[in-house]
C-alpha cells in the first residue's frame, strides 16, 4: 500500500506564511497509521530540513 501526507506548520524563517511538507512511504498493512501510532521512522522525519516555507 502506498501512503502519502502533506502537512502544513508555522514557518521555519519568521518572514515567510507557513511550511509545508509532503511524504510518500509503502506499508504492508491497510491502514494508515496516526499519531503515536504512527511509525517511530515517520514520527522522526526531520522537519526543519526537509519543509519548505511559503507564503502567501
Amino acid at each position: 500500500m502506498v501512503c502519502t501526507a502533506g502537512s502544513r506548520s508555522a514557518p521555519l524563517a519568521t518572514a515567510m506564511a507557513g511550511s509545508v511538507l509532503a511524504v510518500a512511504w509503502f506499508r504492508a498493512a491497510p491502514e494508515a497509521p496516526a499519531g503515536e501510532d504512527a511509525d517511530a521512522t515517520l514520527r522522526a522525519i526531520p522537519w526543519e530540513a526537509l519543509a519548505e516555507d511559503y507564503e502567501l
